[in-house]
């Protein structure tokens, strides 16, 4: 080798190191064989926190997580299994694909990567390996997932508008259309109408303004939880005396009549608690356990208290719940694939879950299709000075 040409391959070796060691990206060549010596530029030292040395020690397995690892072998054997075909003609990019990868630095934390690969060859077009330039894309990775996260919240939100949309135009027609020819009943016959159809149009148009009331109550209740401004007002109760007035009003509908059984074994009656959320937990799974129970079934509401917590049970013999529905029931306006018959918004399970975790609470359904469900609350409390 001629002093001249052993120049210029310095040279071109002092240009090769001076572009990598500039760039921010990193440069790091894979040989296909194992004789082969592998490189990596001064870069990676501010990529991951290893010196060249450093790096080119480990085990690629310790460098990538266990998901960028399958995919770097991967993008090798791709490259491994085109190296036979290909030619003097082909243009330089023609193989370049760009793949992302999770990196561990240093430190043990997550970088993301934008791998630019190609294959590299000899002087004489021989395929010798895959070279990488790495560039990190954490920062952009993360603007990513917050705009995934607030894409999907507005799209919550927006699925969320249309369900409620949907219950009050379903839920709200019955109910006005109820009041409505009530009135006009009374309206147009008000002088010579019967004592009792005239009671019953009262009837019907208090359980019509009770219904949408209800509803109202449960949209408000979730509109306050969605914004996390769902919050308690403890104060003293005596909780058999709020549990028989509960039963009581839902008792009156015509209905729910005389099909509640109750039970009470509350030894510490006078206790600190939220009354109105409180009143949403029991009502709800009362009338929901009520609801689909077919025909004149009874349901039994249960409530026992001891080393500081109640514990209520509402137990009916109703249709029950699919198995493989039971981990969405808490979900706000999902139904059951059985109860399309049954009218109902699907937000009472979910107001239930909303209103016993603002209490500390606990609750769990047990459930078989056709053969009953049972609620069980578990609600902490302080006692209250007599």
């Amino acid at each position: 080798m001629s002093e001249k040409y052993a120049e210029n391959i310095r040279k071109k070796d002092d240009i090769a190191g001076l572009i990598s060691g500039s760039i921010g990206d990193v440069i790091w060549m894979v040989p296909f064989s194992v004789d082969e010596q592998s490189f990596v530029s001064d870069s990676i030292k501010a990529l991951l926190g290893y010196s060249p040395e450093a790096f080119l020690e480990l085990s690629v397995n310790k460098v990538l997580d266990a998901s960028s690892y399958e995919r770097f072998l991967q993008v090798l054997e791709y490259y491994k299994e085109i190296q036979f075909t290909i030619t003097n003609n082909d243009k330089p990019g023609k193989f370049c694909r760009i793949f992302e990868f999770k990196f561990v630095d240093s430190a043990g934390k997550i970088i993301w990567v934008e791998s630019v690969a190609n294959v590299y060859c000899s002087r004489q077009k021989e395929p010798l390996g895959v070279i990488f330039s790495l560039r990190n894309i954490t920062g952009r990775k993360k603007l990513e997932e917050n705009y995934s996260r607030q894409l999907n919240k507005q799209l919550e939100l927006n699925k969320f508008k249309s369900q409620v949309i949907s219950t009050i135009s379903h839920e709200f027609r019955t109910p006005i259309s109820v009041i409505y020819s009530n009135l006009q009943l009374l309206k147009k016959f008000r002088y010579n109408i019967e004592e009792g159809i005239q009671n019953d149009a009262f009837e019907l148009t208090t359980m019509a303004i009770h219904s949408l009331s209800k509803t109202l109550d449960n949209l408000t209740l979730l509109n306050q939880s969605n914004k996390g401004v769902l919050g308690f007002d403890m104060q003293d109760i005596d909780l058999e005396v709020e549990c028989k007035k509960i039963a009581t009003e839902i008792n009156s509908i015509d209905d729910y009549s005389g099909r509640i059984l109750t039970n009470f074994d509350i030894r510490e009656k006078l206790v600190k608690m939220d009354k109105k959320l409180l009143h949403h937990i029991l009502s709800n799974l009362i009338i929901n356990a009520l609801k689909f129970s077919p025909g004149e079934k009874k349901v039994e509401f249960n409530a026992m208290n001891k080393n500081g917590k109640i514990e209520f049970r509402v137990k009916d013999q109703g249709i029950g719940i699919p198995e493989e529905e039971l981990n969405q029931i808490f979900e706000s306006f999902y139904r059951g694939t059985n109860t399309k018959e049954i009218k109902g918004t699907g937000l009472g399970l979910s107001i239930v879950k909303r209103c016993v975790d603002v209490l500390n609470g606990k609750i769990s359904i047990k459930s078989r299709l056709d053969n009953g469900t049972e609620a069980i609350v578990t609600i902490p409390y302080e006692r209250s000075e007599p």
